[in-house]
């Protein structure tokens, strides 16, 4: 969160990027749990406030117009290993966790939001769940990397 927060700051007093760096919200906290917290708000419609959300993150997920999701990869099945840096943010972080992205994409498209980008190796199934979402799907292919992008009907 501290290397995330100092590189938007940086890009927030930057002439050639503040324009698009301030439009951009940065919130510490559970985003699977946050995400369904601010679909039940949305949903019910009332003023009440839920105590474990800030009122600017409950104002940025109900405003969102996309949601980006880049979770942790499945485990490889190579022999080479990962870069230093992701060694260490893998022992950082743990092994992917099937279940836990999975609830991350459900809660992300229960917000109703226009569009759910979810990143993934190119390789790898769809996660699971999505095959009950109504709107379209479609996917950008590059050679490593697949972009699952669910656009609301």
């Amino acid at each position: 969160h501290a290397l995330l927060k100092n590189a938007l700051q940086r890009a927030q007093s930057s002439p050639l990027y503040q324009q698009n760096a301030t439009r951009i919200s940065l919130i510490a906290g559970n985003a699977s749990e946050a995400m369904e917290e601010a679909a039940k708000e949305r949903q019910q419609s009332d003023d009440s406030c839920h105590e474990s959300l800030t009122v600017s993150l409950r104002n940025s997920m109900q405003s969102a117009h996309a949601i980006y999701l880049d979770p942790m990869y499945p485990s490889r099945k190579k022999r080479a290993e990962v870069s230093k840096g992701m060694q260490m943010l893998h022992r950082l972080v743990g092994p992917a966790d099937p279940a836990q992205s999975h609830r991350l994409l459900a809660a992300a498209l229960n917000l109703q939001v226009a569009r759910v980008v979810v990143k993934r190796p190119r390789s790898s199934s769809v996660l699971e769940g999505t095959e009950r979402w109504s709107g379209q799907r479609t996917d950008i292919v590059y050679p490593n990397t697949r972009y699952d992008i669910y656009h609301k009907n």
